[in-house]
């Protein structure tokens, strides 16, 4: 080896982490470069340094692999880094299970392996060095252009891991805006644009999270459901007790109505048998009838009361419970109206009579039926200040 080959080496991998396994990756390229048996720096610089050698490797490794194998490459190289989110991005060791390797991922492990880019021990893979992530345009390529997917890939996985170790309990499930960024990101069954993106455990996790969800929401439906035909139920329950209570009110008129009726034609009944014996209440009875039911009846027994001349009888007063009555040819000696009108005083040898109320045709004709002759004008003042002077009894 070169004296300039060592000491350039030795300068580059200075500061590095992992610097052996880089001057040791550096050195077995130049190897593969020599002339002859020396190691040259010209060999050195050609493969690019230190950095130039990882990525000689590995474009050569990619190069070598079949479409299915690339893409194995690809999704085993990403889930072995950390994406930085504005710092570095970093070295993720992860165990073995969790590669959940079909015969293709197990190959290209074998592949990277043995070209010294990752490095297995025990259960636990990881990156060879650091400088993979940030030698290797290839690789440096897809972490810019899936970070974002790779940090949802992240945080999926360690929530995954969470619910197996907690015995998949329903509580650690995804739900809100984190299984609806999952869902659009890996599909609902982790059956999104990369197939085989996430494995096995990751795809039960969120096919549970998912399941949760449908299920919470069918609940959600049902109740909603249940809760709108109660509130229908109970709409329909008023209306029919709104429309019972109409009617029941309706019925309560119809029933005080015909009550009313009943009542009104009895009292109109009662008119006709008291209009001959008692004329007054007979009138008052007919109008109390027709206010209390407006019908045929009742209007007839009002019009009748109404037309009827006679408005009152001549009732005698009783003393010791004997009727006095005069005898109809007795001679009126004396008679009078009281103030208001209402009442006409007549006296005769036997008694005096009242009668109520009376108008002065009536009280005339009860005058005429007992006096012998016409009443004079001063009589006819004096007995019906309320009516002009006419003849009445005769000449």
């Amino acid at each position: 080896m070169e004296r300039t080959l060592t000491a350039r080496i030795v300068a580059d991998v200075a500061g590095e982490p992992g610097g052996l396994p880089l001057m040791a990756h550096a050195v077995r390229e130049v190897w593969s470069r020599r002339t002859g048996k020396t190691l040259t720096l010209a060999a050195y610089e050609a493969v690019g340094g230190v950095r130039g050698a990882v990525a000689h490797t590995a474009e050569a490794v990619h190069a070598r692999c079949t479409p299915a194998e690339a893409a194995a490459l690809r999704r085993l190289l990403l889930r072995l880094v950390n994406p930085g989110d504005g710092t570095e991005d970093t070295r993720r060791p992860v165990d073995r299970a969790e590669l959940d390797a079909d015969g293709t991922t197990a190959r290209v492990l074998e592949l990277l392996v043995r070209s010294r880019l990752l490095t297995v021990d025990g259960t636990t893979v990881d990156l060879a060095h650091e400088a993979v992530l940030g030698a290797w345009p290839r690789l440096r390529g897809w972490l810019d252009e899936d970070r974002e997917r790779l940090r949802l890939h992240r945080a999926l996985t360690e929530a995954a891991l969470t619910w197996d170790a907690l015995g998949r309990d329903p509580g650690a499930l995804y739900r809100g805006t984190r299984l609806t960024q999952a869902r659009e990101t890996f599909g609902d069954h982790g059956d999104g644009d990369d197939v085989g993106e996430l494995n096995r455990l990751e795809r039960d996790f969120l096919a549970a999270s998912v399941e949760a969800y449908e299920r919470g929401r069918r609940a959600a439906t049902r109740t909603a459901r249940r809760l709108r035909a109660l509130t229908a139920a109970l709409a329909v329950l008023l209306c029919l007790a709104v429309i019972g209570g109409v009617a029941a009110w309706r019925q309560s008129g119809v029933s005080a109505r015909q009550r009313d009726e009943a009542e009104a034609r009895s009292a109109a009944e009662l008119v006709d048998t008291l209009r001959q014996s008692d004329p007054r209440t007979a009138a008052h009875l007919a109008l109390a009838a027709w206010r209390v039911a407006d019908l045929p009846e009742t209007r007839r027994v009002l019009r009748t009361a109404a037309a009827q001349s006679e408005r009152d009888v001549f009732i005698a007063p009783e003393e010791g419970g004997r009727a006095l009555n005069a005898p109809k040819d007795a001679p009126v000696l004396a008679l009078g109206f009281t103030p208001d009108g209402d009442e006409l005083h007549v006296a005769t040898p036997h008694l005096a009579d009242r009668i109520l109320p009376l108008d002065p045709d009536r009280a005339a004709r009860t005058v005429c039926a007992r006096m012998p002759a016409e009443l004079t004008e001063a009589q006819w003042r004096r007995w019906f200040p309320s009516a002009d002077h006419r003849r009445t009894c005769g000449t």
